[in-house]
């Protein structure tokens, strides 16, 4: 057990002495106590690797990370880059007519670089009972492209250049307590932002970012050995823009969406005995989009193609129970009520409302079960 223990976490050791014949297991009158308190440990790497490749090209990547312990506190974060250049391809290319003659006798190169890096951090700690653990990460990437056509016929030379870029940042936090098995409480967020952009020689290109958040709350409590109480909560929404360009940059297309959803309920469970509980409870749930498009030209003011707006609402309740008679039987019954509302406005009109009511009764039987 002492070597489990880390050098660093040991604040002194106190030796008793005089004490009772078989103190310890083997019959000793010394005893040494270790005292042990917050320790504070790095460790961390680094490395560094380079990569030959095609046309003598040399690619380059790296990697620093790190870990930080204070107690029951945990800080740890790595870094990962990388750097890629290549030669894409190259060679002659002609093109025959119909009759066996040469349209065209051309020399092509092109040629290419990757770069990406990431980093990511996490915080993981004790707060109000509970634990709580954070992480954040930050990732970029971009990539340029060249191309050369040589006629060997006139000389001329034609080039085409592109390039694209791309960024996201995310970070996701939870939070779990537990007291005495009587209640359990969980929490998350995640938030991501991501953004990219294509771009060509001639100003013509695409970019889009888009955003996305969820957020849940789950929370759990026993009253005794028999009854249990179970709430939760969640959301979630998307929302997205992109902007593309044609014919040199004059004409632009715009599209924007929106979408999301919450929902919500809670559940009672009683168990009546070891071969029979039932359950009872009302969901919530919401959803809704929306969209819109327009395109804009030189000769044409912006206008909306579309327009449309979405939403769905629903709500049940429901009761069940679940029987054991035996090791290889289950009963199951219950009834679930339903109502939904469906809504659309904008360039499609729409309105929709229906109920359900719906019975269910299930008989398992597994042979093979003792």
């Amino acid at each position: 057990a002492l070597r489990r223990i880390p050098t660093s976490q040991v604040q002194r050791v106190d030796i008793v002495r005089g004490g009772a014949p078989g103190i310890d297991m083997q019959g000793r009158t010394v005893v040494a106590n270790v005292i042990v308190g917050d320790s504070i440990a790095f460790k961390g790497q680094w490395l560094i690797t380079a990569l030959a490749l095609p046309g003598k090209r040399i690619g380059q990547t790296g990697r620093l990370e790190g870990q930080r312990r204070q107690g029951q506190q945990v800080l740890d974060f790595s870094v990962d880059a990388q750097n890629l250049p290549a030669l894409g391809a190259y060679g002659s290319r002609q093109r025959l007519r119909p009759d066996g003659t040469t349209s065209a006798n051309t020399y092509s190169e092109s040629a290419s670089r990757n770069r990406q890096l990431e980093v990511r951090a996490g915080y993981d700690d004790r707060v109000l009972g509970g634990r709580v653990r954070l992480n954040l990460a930050d990732m970029h990437s971009d990539y340029a492209g060249r191309s050369t056509d040589q006629s060997l016929v006139t000389g001329s030379t034609t080039q085409n250049r592109s390039s694209s870029a791309s960024a996201r940042q995310e970070g996701t936090l939870r939070y779990n307590r537990s007291v005495d098995k009587v209640m359990d409480l969980e929490a998350s967020l995640f938030h991501q932002d991501a953004r990219s952009e294509n771009t060509t020689a001639n100003s013509s290109g695409s970019s889009s970012q888009n955003l996305r958040t969820e957020g849940a709350i789950r929370y759990t409590y026993r009253f005794g050995a028999r009854i249990d109480l179970e709430a939760r909560v969640q959301q979630r929404q998307n929302a997205s823009e992109s902007r593309s360009a044609s014919n040199g940059g004059s004409n632009i297309f715009y599209s924007n969406r929106e979408s999301g959803e919450r929902s919500g309920g809670f559940l009672v469970r009683h168990r009546r005995s070891a071969a029979l509980t039932f359950e009872t409870g009302i969901d919530a749930n919401e959803a809704w989009q929306s969209g819109s498009t327009r395109f804009t030209t030189p000769t044409t003011a912006s206008a909306p193609v579309y327009a449309i707006e979405a939403d769905r609402t629903r709500y049940e309740a429901y009761v069940s129970s679940i029987w054991k008679p035996g090791p290889k039987l289950i009963l199951e019954g219950g009834l679930r009520f339903e109502n939904a509302v469906v809504a659309t406005s904008g360039s499609m009109v729409s309105h929709r409302e229906f109920s359900l009511l719906r019975p269910r009764l299930a008989l398992t039987w597994n042979p093979d079960k003792q």
